[in-house]
């Protein structure tokens, strides 16, 4: 009995980490080297509403196109929001009617009016690696 719940173990284990995948962030359209790059990944409606991020990466702006990498992501929807914090006041700063006045950008590089959907945002990660563009400006 002892074998058999080893084996069942270890099989889940496997499993779980055949689902992970790595996902990487290809962010271009960076036209300053200052201030820092934050990388904001959302798993769900209710996360990106609530402003709770499942990951997210914060790195200085050295170069013109960064690359990030999110690691041991299981297989489902996210969405992204990326932005250059120019200040380093560690937010997206707005004007007075609500627009940002950072570079910033989303998955899908979509062209909104008003704030983003998590429907609009979304894109899908397997069992394998992926990548994604974005493009702030």
């Amino acid at each position: 009995m002892f074998k058999k719940l080893v084996f069942t173990s270890a099989f889940a284990i496997s499993s779980l980490a055949a689902q992970a995948a790595e996902l990487t962030v290809d962010i271009a359209g960076i036209t300053q080297l200052e201030g820092d790059i934050y990388v904001v990944l959302y798993d769900s409606v209710s996360a990106m509403e609530s402003n709770k991020a499942t990951l997210a990466y914060k790195g200085a702006v050295t170069k013109l196109q960064t690359k990030v990498t999110f690691s041991d992501l299981s297989a489902g929807d996210y969405a992204i929001l990326a932005y250059q914090d120019l200040d380093n006041n560690q937010k997206l700063n707005r004007n007075m009617i609500g627009i940002p006045n950072e570079p910033y950008g989303f998955s899908n590089n979509p062209r909104l009016m008003g704030p983003p959907s998590f429907d609009k945002l979304r894109f899908a990660v397997g069992d394998v690696d992926h990548t994604i563009q974005i493009s702030i400006d």
